[in-house]
């Protein structure tokens, strides 16, 4: 599970970003991806979660489902996202 807040579409930038939790962090990791590209443009991990890089990568597919489908939440929404 991963939970995503502050999703913020920036269009002079051409990013979308959001803070993410990995599952039983207390502290976001920061992700921003390129709108054009769809590449990864920076990130970062909470300390000692450097193993939710998958994680992350489930955070990037949501941010680029929104750009997809162009329905951005809000910027307070929390969004949870689980697989199994």
């Amino acid at each position: 599970m991963v939970k995503l807040t502050n999703i913020l579409l920036d269009v002079d930038a051409q990013t979308i970003s959001c803070d993410f939790y990995p599952e039983d962090s207390k502290i976001p990791g920061r992700l921003t991806v390129d709108v054009e590209t769809h590449e990864i443009k920076e990130y970062t991990l909470p300390e000692n979660y450097k193993h939710t890089q998958n994680q992350m990568h489930k955070a990037k597919d949501r941010l680029l489902h929104y750009l997809a489908t162009k329905e951005i939440p809000p910027k307070e929404k929390v969004v949870l996202i689980m697989w199994y």
